[in-house]
């Protein structure tokens, strides 16, 4: 179960502190010896829901000097909105739109804007409005193929990748969250390292061997 699911689906439009894993249904769990229902609005409910959107679906990245965002969201969810956020000297407006995780228009006041970030020291009411798509760097069915024959490890800020027995890969690509390609390799194979100063969030490794391609999804923590 992914969280939005949880969230929408299985909580009633409501964050709950515990779900069942086998159903997805709000649950208090097995405690001291007894079990109780689910409760409802607890502060770690409250925290993990914000964390959810703020992190998961805008994509806030609070760095030194800027504001920078990573947005993701999926099918079940084709629109987001947050109203006045204070942020720094800011009231903060985000309006978001469209599928996926690969920005097509982000704009600051009405004004198309190079990167998806904003200065961290404006002051006054802002507003950011974000149009995603599905990225094209790699597809579902590249996702589905049977990509057993390696491994993909976290690790310091990069990436291992262990190829198994006597597998090559013709070309190796790193994808970030918005599905650009930042790194690109050629003739790789048993065990080797690509990215590097990685940021936290989640990246696809795709292999191309003898024509095919295979991918995997990694979290950098």
């Amino acid at each position: 179960f992914n969280l939005v699911d949880l969230g929408l689906n299985k909580g009633g439009n409501d964050f709950w502190e515990i779900y069942d894993p086998k159903d997805g249904h709000p649950d208090g769990g097995w405690q001291t010896g007894s079990h109780w229902g689910g409760l409802q609005h607890q502060t770690w409910s409250a925290t993990g829901l914000l964390r959810m959107v703020w992190y998961g679906l805008v994509g806030m990245r609070f760095e030194d000097e800027k504001l920078r965002f990573e947005p993701f969201l999926p099918e079940e969810v084709n629109s987001l909105e947050l109203t006045r956020l204070n942020y720094g000297n800011m009231i903060l407006n985000v309006k978001l739109e469209g599928e996926g995780n690969r920005i097509k228009e982000f704009k600051l006041n009405g004004i198309a804007m190079d990167t998806p970030e904003i200065p961290q020291n404006l002051t006054g009411e802002q507003t950011v409005s974000i149009v995603l798509e599905k990225s094209s760097g790699v597809g579902v069915a590249q996702l589905n193929q049977d990509n057993s024959f390696f491994t993909l490890t976290p690790d310091e800020g990069r990436i291992r990748v262990q190829l198994k027995n006597d597998y090559r890969a013709d070309i190796v690509t790193l994808f970030d969250m918005s599905g650009k390609s930042i790194v690109v390799k050629k003739k790789q194979s048993g065990n080797f390292y690509i990215g590097s100063n990685l940021h936290k969030g989640i990246y696809t490794v795709s292999l191309e061997c003898n024509k095919e391609v295979y991918s995997q999804k990694v979290i950098i923590p």
